[in-house]
């Protein structure tokens, strides 16, 4: 099950990590070093995001965030991890940059 070669590098190296941990550890360590990669791999995320916004603006650094965190979403329910602490991201902000995209305002 290999990640698309357009993921953001360290997305692409945290799902291929994932998928071949969990065929060589029990379930238990697993979920703990998933988690402790997913969280990882999130912050990596993020400043990339943080980045992206300073460079080309604040819509193309959260759609970066977006994208990216849907696809780890994704990845992790095909790994049936248990047992992983959610983390809160706070997209309420993003209200405002979606109803400028659709009424085209934003650059």
């Amino acid at each position: 099950n290999q990640p698309p070669k357009v993921w953001f590098p360290t997305l692409g190296k945290t799902v291929r990590c994932l998928f071949k941990l969990r065929e060589c550890v029990e379930a238990g360590a697993f979920s703990h070093l998933a988690q402790e990669a997913i969280i990882n791999c999130t912050n990596s995320l993020r400043k990339a995001s943080e980045q992206i916004n300073a460079k080309k603006g604040l819509v193309h650094g959260h759609l970066f965030l977006i994208k990216y965190l849907l696809a780890l979403r994704s990845q992790i329910s095909v790994l049936n991890i248990s047992h992983l602490q959610q983390s809160q991201l706070d997209f309420s902000h993003m209200k405002d940059v979606i109803t400028s995209l659709v009424g085209g305002k934003a650059s």
